[in-house]
């Protein structure tokens, strides 16, 4: 029983080319996969990042609203006060009536 080596050469090269094909391609498909991975966690992050913002955000809104309240509420209490004043009577007609 002889073989025919000639025959044998081509198979053994289409065995180990096909060996190395295959395992570059899982090389370059792990690293699509591992990129894919990464991106989804980085907008994983960016997702959860944006939700703190934007309550940070409400927070911030209802402080400035409740700002806006306070300054008005200051507000009203100095032009009260204003009116007060000028109601009052000047000086001049009090040093009429203490000198009598």
């Amino acid at each position: 029983m002889t073989f025919d080596l000639t025959a044998a050469y081509p198979a053994i090269f289409s065995a180990v080319f096909g060996g190395v094909g295959i395992k570059i391609l899982e090389r370059m498909l792990s690293k699509k996969s591992e990129q894919f991975n990464d991106a989804t966690t980085i907008r994983d992050e960016l997702r959860v990042e944006i939700e703190h913002l934007k309550e940070e955000i409400d927070v911030l809104r209802k402080q400035l609203e409740d700002s806006k309240i306070q300054n008005d509420t200051w507000r009203e209490k100095y032009w009260n006060l204003v009116e007060r004043i000028s109601n009052l009577p000047s000086p001049t007609s009090y040093s009429g009536s203490l000198s009598k």
